[in-house]
């Protein structure tokens, strides 16, 4: 789920810049990160947020933010009135945490679609830990992208104050840097944790979908000071594309500051994923005074489809490394051409998902960003031609894969193909009959994370899983087809594989447990139990604003329960969907005759089963597979 639910009022505390001012301040070295403002950076200007929401009752914290750059890096120092940090599940959206966007700017600032939105969290329990500094949002379609190991964040609390000390190196928001990008949006929210449950929020541009999924972003424009280089030259490199195509040539792209007028020298070298290098080139930079642009050319053309890391150093003080992907040189018209010919000689469910594979690779590398590497699109290429080729020989191989598989159908309602994931245990024999999980994801998430954690861990042994698509990533399972959707991957998986039809098992986290609900109250006879895992009982409502969308909160939506087995989770400390909701659930379940065992974890927030709880689940199920229907 995106946000938090708060009741805020809003505050105006100043006017919000189109370009942040004064300048940002250059240092030559990286700052020891801390949590603590070092004494020497005094020096760098205090700068105020320009509006808060605080909830009712509440007085704006007063709070201010500080910011430099250097070469290598952009710098960021927060600090607020408080007398103890408070450390609550996801506290970049919660608190305490705060959120920073980079952003490429758009003519006349209109909202950005390419971004990275890093979320920084107060953390002290080492489950919390990924949530101390990851990218929540990148280029609006992806999420929970990591950073790198070289971004630091560590916060403090000490004399009445809280601050957030962070280091993000701009090899981490590539292309992004201050003397290569032509502009760099930028927006910054601090989160305060207020009470028990309440949290305040203080930003610089007022952008409602700073946080929500699948939208542009609002940004100021940085405004950065001259460099001053008084020891050793200092040199940034990037390629100028992270993505080729086998058979073409690199360039590298560096920026050199120096103090005076003297000699340099760049290497570049060419790695393959387990660090052998391949490539090696030594280019002589002459460089001026003052910040100095070269080009280089590096000859890759002989190396075959694969991921890479180029890596580059100049002298001892400047070094780096990004990613390069090297994709398949086929002609995608050639290779629709032989996906059309093998047709006939595989299942239908392998034609429809060749032709899903190719049609969603054309997509993608329409889509993708010069700089952006693209190795699942490179393993999708590659996977594909290898799918094409044995299909050419007779070898149907998709049809005899076990483990997880991603797999797609075409759509009776529409046409179109449709994507959706299947898992088969090791031991699959179509000669036997298999019980069906039914997995709906969460929101910002799609059909393939039945394969990642969490999800994968509620698959019962012995049982054939498969999750659906819904026709979206964030739309509760209400939009147009999405219940559609459910149901026909239902139907394919029945037809495909040996199922036992009288014990399906409906399941869903987050969004899905809503969904859920929303599933099983249009059909609920088809499904022997449901499982819900911190779920939203009227999330559509929320999500759509549409009033008329299914509340079961509202008992009337509930009678078609009655005697349903369900399974129900939810952690206390969950802050993105209420608890208190889904207990409210649970007795008017229960009220209209649902058999539900309700589970909870006092400590966990938005997030799925631990091991105790796990282990009651899949005895839950145990229990239901041996009840008569």
């Amino acid at each position: 789920m995106a946000q938090g639910q708060f009741d805020q009022e809003f505050a105006r505390l100043d006017a919000s810049p189109k370009v942040l001012e004064p300048q940002i301040d250059f240092l030559e070295q990286a700052p020891v990160i801390d949590g603590l403002l070092d004494d020497s950076l005094r020096f760098l200007p205090e700068r105020r947020f320009a509006f808060a929401y605080v909830p009712k009752g509440e007085s704006v914290i007063p709070a201010n933010y500080r910011l430099a750059y250097g070469t290598g890096f952009l710098y960021l120092y927060l600090e607020a009135s408080s007398r103890q940090l408070v450390f609550r599940d996801r506290a970049y959206q919660n608190g305490d945490g705060f959120q920073m966007v980079i952003a490429n700017p758009r003519p006349d600032q209109a909202p950005s679609e390419e971004f990275y939105v890093l979320a920084c969290s107060a953390v002290k329990e080492p489950s919390l830990e990924w949530t101390r500094r990851i990218f929540w949002y990148y280029n609006v379609q992806r999420i929970f992208v990591p950073t790198s190991e070289h971004c630091k964040l560590e916060s403090r609390q000490s004399e009445g104050k809280i601050s957030f000390e962070l280091l993000l190196p701009w090899a981490d928001v590539h292309p992004y840097h201050p003397w290569i990008s032509r502009q760099i949006g930028f927006n910054l929210r601090f989160i305060k944790a207020i009470g028990s449950d309440d949290a305040m929020f203080l930003g610089l541009v007022d952008d409602p979908l700073m946080g929500a999924e699948e939208s542009k972003r609002q940004y100021a424009l940085l405004s950065f000071q001259p460099p001053n280089i008084h020891g050793v030259s200092q040199m940034f490199a990037q390629p100028a594309r992270s993505h080729i195509v086998a058979g073409d040539t690199l360039e590298v792209s560096s920026v050199t500051v120096a103090p005076d007028a003297r000699a340099s020298e760049l290497t570049i070298g060419v790695y393959t994923g387990e660090g052998e290098r391949i490539l090696y080139q030594r280019v002589p930079q002459d460089c001026s005074s003052g910040i100095v642009h070269s080009h280089t050319q590096v000859n890759t053309s002989e190396l075959p489809s694969g991921g890479y890391i180029v890596r580059w150093s100049a002298g001892s003080t400047s070094c780096g490394e990004r990613g390069l992907t090297i994709l398949p040189s086929e002609d995608m018209h050639l290779l629709d051409k032989r996906l059309r010919a093998v047709a006939d000689k595989i299942s239908t469910s392998s034609a429809n998902t060749l032709e899903l594979m190719l049609e969603e690779s054309q997509l993608q590398l329409r889509l993708t960003y010069p700089y952006e590497t693209c190795g699942q699109l490179r393993l999708k290429l590659e996977s594909l031609l290898e799918l094409v080729s044995h299909a050419e020989r007779g070898d149907d191989d998709l049809a005899s894969m076990s483990g997880f598989a991603r797999k797609a159908y075409r759509s009776r309602i529409d046409g179109t193909l449709q994507p959706y994931m299947v898992y088969l245990p090791s031991d699959y024999d179509s000669g036997k009959s298999y019980p069906l999980l039914v997995y709906l994801h969460g929101s910002a998430s799609d059909e393939t994370s039945l394969s990642k954690r969490g999800a994968r861990d509620i698959i019962p042994q012995g049982f054939v899983a498969v999750a659906p698509n819904g026709r979206g990533r964030s739309n509760a399972f209400c939009a147009d087809h999405s219940q559609d959707d459910i149901s026909e991957v239902i139907t394919t998986v029945t037809q495909d594989y040996s199922i036992d039809t009288d014990i399906i098992l409906l399941a869903g986290f987050s969004m899905g447990g809503y969904g859920v609900l929303r599933t099983a109250a249009e059909t609920p006879d088809r499904f022997r139990a449901l499982a819900i895992m911190s779920g939203d009982p009227n999330l559509a409502q929320k999500y759509t604003g549409d009033s008329t969308q299914l509340n079961f909160l509202d008992e009337r939506n509930l009678r078609t329960f009655a005697n349903m087995q369900m399974f129900v989770f939810h952690g206390e400390n969950d802050k993105n969907a209420p608890y208190e909701s889904t207990r409210e659930l649970v007795d008017k379940l229960r009220k209209v005759g649902a058999r539900v065992l309700f589970i909870t974890e006092a400590e966990k927030g938005h997030d799925f089963l631990n091991s105790t709880t796990l282990k009651k689940y899949r005895e839950w199920i145990g229990d239901i597979i041996a009840e008569p229907r």
